[in-house]
C-alpha cells in the first residue's frame, strides 16, 4: 500500500469534480446549520464564569500586564490571546464573542463532515456534521459557550482530516502544528497528539519518520510559545499555572469514589487493544484505526477531572459524532461494530460523572429555549431572563454602570464575578480574577491581601455566597471602606476617602 494514501472506507465514486462539489455543498450546509443553532447564544448576558475569567485576564493583558505573572489563570495562552483580540475590536460584547465561537464551531463541523465523507460516504459525512452541530451548538454539553474545549477542537479535528488525506511527512508535520495549537488552547488536547502519533507508528512504512515529523510540528508550536513566554519573564509562572496548578486540579479529583480514577484510561486502553488486534489479523492502519484512537484518547481527556462540567464533553464530540453515524451505517449493513468499543467502554463512566450536570441545570433542558422565546416575545423581562440564567447578572450590570460613571475605575472582587472587570472597564491591584484561583497557589491569599494594602482599590465587591474565605478581608473592609449597595448577597463597598 502506498504510505501517502492510507486506506479509506468510503468517499464515494464517480467524477472527482462531482464529489468535490457535493462535499462543498454539504460543508456549506453544515456550517449554516451550526451558525443557526447558535443564534440563541447571541442573546445571552455575561453570565458564565469561565468566559468571564478569560475576558478578565484578556483585559489585564490589554491594560499592559504580563500573562501569568500579572494576569493569572491555569489555561494555556491562546484562549487569552483570542479573547484579547475580541475585546480590543469589539469591547466586552457577548454577541461578538459568541459569533467568533460560532465561526470556530462551524469550521470544526466542516472538518467532521469532510472526515465522514472520506470514512464512509457523502451521506455519512453530512449526518456526522449534523450530529456534531447538534451536540456542540446547543446547551446539552455547553458547546454553545466560548470555552477552551470548543476552540481547541477545531485545530484538533483539522489535524485528523489532514492525516486522513495522507500520512506523508509534510502532512504529519502540519498535523503536529495543529495539535500543538489545540494543546495551547487546553492541555488535554495533548492526548489527541498521542493518538495521532500512535496512528502514524502503526502505518506500514516510514513509521518513525512520520511520527517524528508529527512530534516536530507539535514541538514547533509549543516551543515558539515557550520562547515568547520566556521573553516576557513569565515562563516559571506559566509552567506553574498551566502544568502545576492544572495538575493539582486534576489530582484533587471529584466527589466520586477514588476507584473511579482507575477507570479514566479505559477508553484509551480499549482503543489501543482494538487497533492492535486488527494489526495482528493483518489489517493495515487506515481511517477506521485513526478514528478509533482519536475517539479513545479524546474520551479519556474529557474524563480526566471526573467533574460534572458539560463542556468537558466538547473535546470528544467530533469523533463521537463520526462514530455514532458510522456505527449506524455499519449496523444497517450488518457489519461488526468493533470501532465503537471505546465509546461503549466510556458511556457508563460518562453517565455517572455527568448525570449531576444534566439533572441539575435547567438550561441544558428545554427551559433554555423557553427562556429564549420568552425574551424574544416579551413574555419574560430581560432582567428576569438574566436572573434565571444566573442570579449574579443583574447586580453585575448595576455595579458595572456605577463604576463606569466614576473617574477612578479600580476594583477588587472576592467571589466568582469575573465578567464584572471588563464590563466595568476596571483595573485591579490583584493578578487573580476569581476567588478559586487562590486555592492551589501557594501564598495566593496572602499575596492578594498584600496587594490590597499596597494599592487599595476604590471599590470592593464581595459575594457572600462565596464559600472560600480570604483571611483579613473583612477587617480590611471595615477599616477603610463603607457599604455602598447590595443585591442578592452581593455587596459593594466604596473606599471612604474616594470622591
Amino acid at each position: 500500500m502506498n504510505p501517502r494514501r492510507p486506506h479509506t472506507v468510503g468517499g464515494g465514486t464517480g467524477d472527482p469534480d462531482v464529489r468535490r462539489s457535493r462535499l462543498a455543498a454539504a460543508c456549506i450546509a453544515i456550517a449554516a446549520l451550526t451558525l443557526v443553532l447558535r443564534l440563541p447564544g447571541l442573546l445571552e448576558p455575561h453570565h458564565y464564569s469561565d468566559e468571564g475569567i478569560f475576558a478578565a485576564v484578556a483585559q489585564r493583558l490589554l491594560q499592559g500586564h504580563t500573562l501569568y505573572r500579572e494576569a493569572w489563570d491555569d489555561k494555556p495562552p491562546l484562549i487569552f490571546c483570542l479573547y484579547a483580540v475580541v475585546l480590543a475590536a469589539f469591547g466586552p460584547s457577548m454577541v461578538a464573542l459568541r459569533a467568533v465561537a460560532g465561526v470556530w464551531a462551524a469550521a470544526t463541523a466542516v472538518a467532521v463532515t469532510a472526515f465522514g465523507y472520506r470514512l464512509a460516504s457523502p451521506r455519512a459525512g453530512m449526518a456526522a456534521g449534523i450530529v456534531y452541530a447538534l451536540l456542540t451548538s446547543t446547551p446539552f454539553i455547553e458547546g454553545n459557550l466560548a470555552l477552551t474545549e470548543l476552540f481547541g477542537a477545531t485545530p484538533a479535528a483539522i489535524s485528523m482530516l489532514v492525516l486522513a488525506g495522507g500520512a506523508d511527512r509534510p502532512r504529519a508535520s502540519l498535523a503536529g502544528v495543529l495539535l500543538g495549537i489545540a494543546f495551547l488552547f487546553k492541555q488535554v488536547y495533548a492526548l489527541e497528539a498521542v493518538a495521532a502519533g500512535l496512528y502514524l507508528l502503526l502505518t506500514d512504512r516510514s513509521r518513525a519518520e512520520r511520527a517524528f515529523a508529527l512530534t516536530a510540528g507539535f514541538a514547533l508550536a509549543v516551543l515558539a510559545t515557550v520562547a515568547i513566554l520566556g521573553a516576557t519573564g513569565a515562563l516559571r509562572e506559566a509552567a506553574h499555572a498551566a502544568l502545576g496548578f492544572y495538575g493539582g486540579y486534576l489530582s484533587e479529583g471529584s466527589a466520586l469514589p477514588a476507584a473511579f480514577r482507575w477507570l479514566r484510561p479505559a477508553p484509551v486502553a480499549v482503543s489501543i487493544a482494538v487497533v492492535l488486534v486488527r494489526r495482528r489479523r493483518g489489517q493495515s492502519a487506515g481511517l477506521p484505526e485513526l478514528l478509533v484512537l482519536w475517539l479513545g484518547f479524546s474520551l479519556t481527556g474529557s474524563l480526566l477531572a471526573l467533574r460534572p462540567f458539560g463542556h468537558y464533553l466538547v473535546q470528544p464530540a467530533a469523533p463521537v459524532a463520526l462514530m455514532i453515524v458510522w456505527s449506524v451505517t455499519r449496523a444497517a449493513r450488518r457489519q461488526p461494530l468493533w470501532p465503537a468499543m471505546p465509546l461503549a467502554a466510556a458511556l457508563p463512566l460518562i453517565a455517572v460523572v455527568f448525570a449531576p450536570f444534566w439533572l441539575s441545570f435547567p438550561m441544558v433542558r428545554p427551559g433554555y429555549y423557553r427562556l429564549t422565546l420568552g425574551r424574544l416575545t416579551g413574555h419574560v423581562t430581560p432582567t428576569a431572563a438574566d436572573r434565571e440564567l444566573d442570579r449574579r447578572v443583574p447586580p453585575q450590570a448595576a455595579i458595572a454602570r456605577q463604576i463606569r460613571a466614576g473617574t477612578e475605575r479600580s476594583m477588587f472582587i472576592w467571589g466568582e464575578l469575573p465578567w464584572l472587570y471588563p464590563l466595568a472597564g476596571a483595573r485591579s491591584p490583584v493578578r487573580f480574577v476569581a476567588a478559586y484561583h487562590t486555592a492551589f497557589v501557594a501564598g495566593g491569599k496572602a499575596e492578594v491581601m498584600a496587594a490590597l494594602h499596597q494599592s487599595p482599590p476604590r471599590y470592593i465587591v464581595v459575594d457572600q455566597q462565596e464559600w472560600r474565605r480570604l483571611p483579613g478581608l473583612a477587617e480590611f473592609i471595615a477599616a477603610r471602606y463603607a457599604w455602598e449597595a447590595g443585591w442578592d448577597e452581593i455587596e459593594l463597598y466604596r473606599r471612604r476617602d474616594a470622591d
